[in-house]
């Protein structure tokens, strides 16, 4: 599973101060996804990805994500509600993929399975205005279990997020 692929916040958008010249910050030729993360999975001899998880919406979380759909096999997309529309990763997966067993959106409650690997998403709740705006408190918060072992994927979830998440949810996620 990768989470998230990366990218570049846009970094063009500083203020120049009084009297400055704002300079223009030049882009490599490859994006993230391409030269980073492709190349990385490619060194390592993968050709394929199973899962694809993209926490939410932002540049610097899911840019590299659609290069990797598009340079390997990739099984299946997990993404955040607010992220789908706003990201191409659905339609690249789902336009370049064979043999997909599922490519969608996932809301508090929706408990995945993977072979002896299992995840609860635990945010956003299922309802929310998949057309507002992004925010990280809408970032796609998933704990994910293998064997005695536990991964909590967060995003960029915030103080509010953290706090909309009950203390019986972390104890009921825990012993599921």
């Amino acid at each position: 599973m990768l989470v998230d692929g990366g990218g570049r916040p846009n970094i063009n958008q500083r203020n120049a101060q009084d009297g400055e010249e704002e300079t223009a910050f030049e882009r490599d030729a490859r994006s993230i996804g391409e030269g980073v993360v492709s190349q990385y999975l490619w060194s390592r001899g993968l050709d394929r990805v199973d899962y694809l998880l993209a926490t939410h919406a932002d540049a610097d979380h899911i840019d590299g994500l659609n290069d990797v759909a598009r340079n390997f096999q990739v099984r299946s997309a997990i993404v955040a509600p607010h992220a789908a529309g706003r990201s191409g990763v659905l339609a690249v997966c789902q336009d370049d993929a064979r043999d997909r067993e599922a490519v969608g959106q996932n809301w508090r409650g929706d408990v995945l399975r993977f072979g002896e690997v299992s995840a609860q998403v635990l945010w956003p709740p299922a309802g929310a205005d998949e057309n507002a705006p992004s925010r990280n408190n809408d970032s796609i918060m998933i704990l994910i279990r293998y064997g005695d072992k536990g991964f909590l994927m967060t995003g960029d979830i915030e103080k509010e997020g953290e706090a909309a998440v009950s203390v019986r949810d972390w104890i009921s996620a825990a012993i599921w």
